[in-house]
């Protein structure tokens, strides 16, 4: 799309960030689904309550939702540990083999 199609006008100039998408990662996602959560358990103890069922006690809630945020925290956690650890291995691997190659090359140069 043409920028004075945006801005309908063919001297004004869309703003420097037109079109960009920030992320923030996946924080809404986990908040989205700690209410999702909490509104679909609302929902739950009240169709219980209309039908006079035991309902469960606070603490397997809060727990239940603890552990709905809380795992996904830890998966990303993990995944973020194992990739600064793959990060950290392939530099040294790659550092390695650099100091074989420069070490070859200025051997080659010292015998020309």
């Amino acid at each position: 799309m043409k920028a004075s199609v945006v801005t309908k006008d063919m001297n004004t100039r869309p703003a420097s960030d037109a079109g960009k998408l920030y992320s923030t990662g996946c924080l809404p996602l986990l908040i989205g689904w700690l209410l999702l959560d909490l509104i679909c358990r609302a929902i739950l103890w009240g169709i219980f309550s209309l039908f006079g069922k035991d309902l469960p006690v606070w603490s397997t809630a809060v727990r239940g939702t603890a552990y709905a945020i809380l795992i996904p925290l830890g998966v990303i956690l993990i995944a973020t540990l194992v990739w600064i650890l793959y990060v950290y291995i392939s530099e040294c691997i790659s550092n390695f083999f650099r100091k074989d190659m420069k070490e070859k090359k200025i051997e080659t140069q010292r015998k020309n």
